[in-house]
């Protein structure tokens, strides 16, 4: 058989000729799947030794704490808020209107209400009585102790 005799228009030459392309890259893909698959079975079969990172060293409570609430980002709620100015330097009423007419008429009412007792002790009937009273017990008291002294 000599080349220049076949006739490769023929159907039984063609068909060969067009499929030889796509059975290599069924070939070529069907071996990319095999070669995942054999990756992912090696890698079940090792066993991991390490138990990952670890400190040398045992953490102080505040060491933790900063740890666990620690801002990568440097943000804060406060940003947008304005320096604080020193209250001692700048004294100033922090009172409402109404807050400080409430104040007043508090302070008003207390006046008279320790008027009103003052006035009531000046005028008091009680203390002579009660200077007799105490008269009369510290004399009761003293019997008391003068019995108990003779029976023992």
């Amino acid at each position: 058989m000599d080349i220049k005799k076949i006739n490769f228009k023929e159907k039984k030459y063609v068909l060969p000729l067009l499929a030889l392309p796509f059975l290599f890259l069924f070939a070529y893909i069907g071996s990319q799947f095999v070669k995942e698959e054999t990756s992912e079975k090696d890698n079940r079969k090792e066993l991991s030794l390490s138990l990952g990172e670890t400190q040398d060293s045992i953490m102080t409570k505040n060491d933790a704490y900063d740890a666990f609430f620690k801002k990568e980002d440097n943000r804060t709620m406060l940003d947008g808020l304005d320096k604080e100015e020193d209250s001692l330097l700048n004294y100033d009423d922090q009172l409402s209107l109404s807050q400080k007419r409430k104040i007043d008429s508090l302070k008003a009412a207390n006046g008279r209400q320790n008027q009103y007792e003052a006035k009531r002790d000046q005028s008091s009937y009680y203390k002579p009585n009660q200077s007799q009273r105490d008269d009369k017990d510290y004399k009761r008291s003293s019997e008391i102790i003068k019995m108990l002294n003779d029976k023992s």
